[in-house]
Parts: C-alpha cells; sequence; structure tokens
C-alpha cells in the first residue's frame, strides 16, 4: 500500500525492467501465473490480464494505473474517473 493505493510490482520480460504500477483493489496471486499487460494510454491507464496456471482455466482482468502520475491523486477519485469514462 501507498497512499491508498496497492502496489503491484511488474518485470517487463522483454526489456528486463522492474517497476511499480499502481491498483486500486488488492491482487491475490496464488501458484503459477502468466500475465499481460497492455500498454499506456494517454491518461496513464492500463489493464493486466492474469491466467491462472495451477490447471483451473481462470482469467481476471485488472484496472493498473502508472505509478508516476497518479501516486499523488486521491485513489477513489481516479477510479471513479475511469469508470466514468469507460462507460460512456
Amino acid at each position: 500500500m501507498d497512499s491508498r493505493w496497492h502496489v503491484i510490482p511488474v518485470e517487463n520480460l522483454l526489456t528486463g525492467l522492474f517497476y511499480d504500477v499502481l491498483a486500486d483493489t488488492l491482487l491475490t496471486v496464488q501458484g503459477e501465473t502468466c500475465a499481460f499487460m497492455k500498454p499506456w494510454d494517454a491518461r496513464g491507464w492500463s489493464k493486466i490480464s492474469l491466467i491462472n496456471l495451477d490447471g483451473k482455466v481462470q482469467s481476471t482482468l485488472i484496472s493498473i494505473f502508472e505509478r508516476k502520475r497518479h501516486i499523488s491523486m486521491v485513489c477513489s477519485e481516479v477510479t471513479a474517473h475511469r469508470k466514468q469514462i469507460e462507460r460512456l
């Protein structure tokens, strides 16, 4: 947690770089998981798709936020704004 944001550590397997992303919900990963991240959009928003590899076909989609752009913002306000725009 950092300023009411959940911080998720990410490693880009193509570049080998590590960085943190923000989420407004807790992410719990159990067992082996494969994850794919969409590129950041102009607002600093993206999504991560998680697929469990432990024999159960279960896919999870979580909205994420670029840390450097959103860490100083109020999580609930940013999330509400995103949900409003995504409904349009």
